[in-house]
């Protein structure tokens, strides 16, 4: 008996990593046109500065929550650590339950990056994507 609780013990114990990062419930597809069917098969992740990023938050069953707020960062490419500055913040009410897209214009070049919360929990993002504008 006590080794078969043993050997359940370790099943779980292996199990549980995999289970506590499971599939991703939010992703996020990026184009440089509004988002389609075709960019959702088809990211793209490299843009020119100046023109318009669309992206799209896809919810595998919905949000949480109806209010998403979505910050765009930008990393300097003429620093080497840090430069990172909040180029970008919106707040705004879904449409859809499981499905939220906007775009933003980025300035210059550098690397940036993009994260997602709901409102009842600005502390954590709860997706987010990295590109290059160049």
């Amino acid at each position: 008996m006590l080794k078969k609780l043993f050997v359940v013990l370790v099943i779980f114990l292996l199990l549980s990593p995999a289970w506590a990062w499971g599939e991703k419930k939010y992703r996020v597809v990026m184009d440089n046109k509004p988002i389609t069917n075709d960019s959702m098969k088809n990211p793209k992740y490299h843009f020119n500065a100046g023109n318009r990023v669309y992206f799209g938050v896809i919810a595998k069953k919905k949000f949480k929550d109806d209010v998403l707020q979505y910050q765009v960062l930008h990393q300097s490419d003429k620093v080497h650590l840090g430069g990172i500055t909040i180029v970008y913040s919106k707040r705004d009410a879904l449409e859809y339950e499981d499905f939220y897209t906007d775009y933003f214009i980025p300035r210059g070049p550098g690397k940036y990056f993009l994260q997602v919360f709901e409102l009842h929990n600005l502390k954590t993002p709860i997706t987010g994507a990295d590109f290059r504008c160049y």
